[in-house]
């Protein structure tokens, strides 16, 4: 897979989040090459999509860029990209929509490729509610962004790392499939926070429940807490905690899945997907191309085993500090979409 990445008015410059990703990807990533930044034409920036998109091209478009992809890939077809990261579209018709620009439409109709749409709730250049319209339009998953600008290097977002998180979710997702559930966020997690202490406090009382003291290699507070751990909280639109998950470094080009668990209520809605797909998108970002994990072999497990096989876990021998045991059961993902052929 190879990255995109379609500017707006004016380019990106060097201290934009596309150019610290273009950057970072090296040469898995390119950026378009139309005749003008100034001064635009939506024909021109369509013949430079149609040289430089295949179907092996995952388009990462901002604010006049937005446009121009949602119009081109809904002439083009399915088979144009595999997708498109799409941040801070303008509205066309707003009273501060730039007049050099009057060449570019968005997309009138659903788009044929997975689209997510992100938009910052104070853009200058468009209203919350009317990028959201243009998400549903879309067909897109929608993300509000906060109040981040108009998410360019004058903002001080530098490389955006919330738009990164989101970016390798959604890319997560196009490698595994998407999962239903609820509308969630995921965000890293402090273990002290009183309701995610308590779920991980249940979680081992779970583990030591179900499996010899021997057996139990669930994480406590302290080791979750190591500087080597990253952990992670799905919460909903209330800000209630509905799951977490952690990822323990490991050797180079390798991590570990640690501390999946979701509370009572939502369990079988998606949300332990949602964690899933976060954190091999996580993976993935670091660069490494395996992910592996440790399981029990109870009936308990079950439904967490068929999980990881969905997602294309298989079985494999023990690793790392881990030893044969009749309780447990290693498995491992390999990421062959991992940096720098994805983000």
């Amino acid at each position: 897979m190879r990255v995109l990445m379609v500017p707006g008015l004016g380019g990106s410059d060097d201290g934009h989040w596309q150019s610290v990703r273009e950057r970072e990807l090296g040469s898995a990533a390119g950026r378009l090459r139309p005749r003008s930044w100034d001064a635009p034409e939506q024909a021109d920036w369509f013949d430079a999509l149609d040289r430089q998109v295949g179907a092996d091209t995952f388009v990462v478009a901002h604010s006049l860029g937005c446009l121009a992809v949602s119009a081109w890939l809904a002439n083009r077809g399915r088979d144009a990209a595999v997708g498109a990261f799409l941040v801070a579209p303008p509205d066309r018709s707003g009273p501060d929509f730039p007049p050099q620009a009057r060449s570019f439409h968005p997309a009138r109709a659903a788009l044929p490729v997975p689209v997510t749409v992100v938009a910052p709730s104070d853009a200058p250049f468009v209203g919350l509610e009317e990028a959201r319209t243009l998400a549903q339009r879309w067909g897109a998953a929608f993300v509000e962004a906060g109040a981040v600008g108009h998410v360019n290097a004058a903002n001080g977002l530098g490389a955006w790392d919330s738009g990164r998180a989101e970016l390798n979710a959604f890319l997560a997702s196009l490698r595994l499939g998407p999962s239903a559930g609820p509308a969630v966020r995921v965000e890293r997690a402090d273990v002290y926070d009183d309701d995610v202490r308590r779920l991980i406090e249940e979680h081992l009382r779970d583990m030591h429940a179900t499996s010899p003291a021997e057996s139990v290699h669930a994480l406590a507070l302290t080791e979750l807490a190591h500087p080597g751990i990253t952990l992670w909280a799905a919460r909903d639109k209330a800000d209630m905690l509905l799951g977490i998950a952690a990822l323990k470094h490991l050797a180079a080009g390798a991590g570990e899945l640690k501390s999946m668990r979701t509370v009572t209520t939502a369990r079988n809605t998606g949300v332990a997907a949602r964690l899933l797909r976060h954190a091999v998108g996580e993976a993935m970002a670091r660069g490494y191309d395996r992910l592996l994990l440790e399981t029990g072999t109870q009936d308990y497990f079950a439904p967490a085993r068929r999980l990881y096989a969905r997602t294309g876990f298989h079985e494999v021998g023990p690793f790392a500090d881990y030893t044969p045991d009749p309780n447990s059961v290693f498995m491992e993902l390999g990421l062959e979409l991992h940096r720098p052929s994805l983000p």
